[in-house]
């Protein structure tokens, strides 16, 4: 919903927005991000017989544009992750993380 977009204008891909970076933020605040934090999900990550069936190959799913992390990625293919879910990891790390009070969880 819109209410709790917390992407800036650039991201959202806003005409003639301001794209001054900010170094602090995920992508610098610059990068487009085709759905909010909130929206559904953008990556299918079963990966059944690691893809030789047909039938439950994540690639006839993940068919969206889904941006990722490329180093968060290439990381965590060198450390042994699946592919599949590196990459549904990665894409988690567009984003800046969201606050935590220490005590409230």
């Amino acid at each position: 919903a819109q209410s709790v977009d917390d992407r800036t204008d650039a991201e959202r891909r806003v005409p003639n927005a301001a794209t001054v970076p900010n170094e602090q933020m995920a992508g610098n605040g610059t990068r487009p991000l085709p759905k909010s934090r909130y929206d559904s999900i953008s990556t299918y990550i079963c990966h059944h017989q690691h893809g030789r069936n047909k039938e439950s190959s994540t690639n006839a799913y993940n068919d969206i544009e889904a941006p990722i992390d490329q180093e968060a990625f290439e990381t965590l293919c060198k450390g042994g992750v699946d592919e599949v879910l590196a990459r549904h990891i990665a894409h988690l790390f567009v984003r800046d993380p969201l606050v935590v009070f220490e005590g409230r969880i």
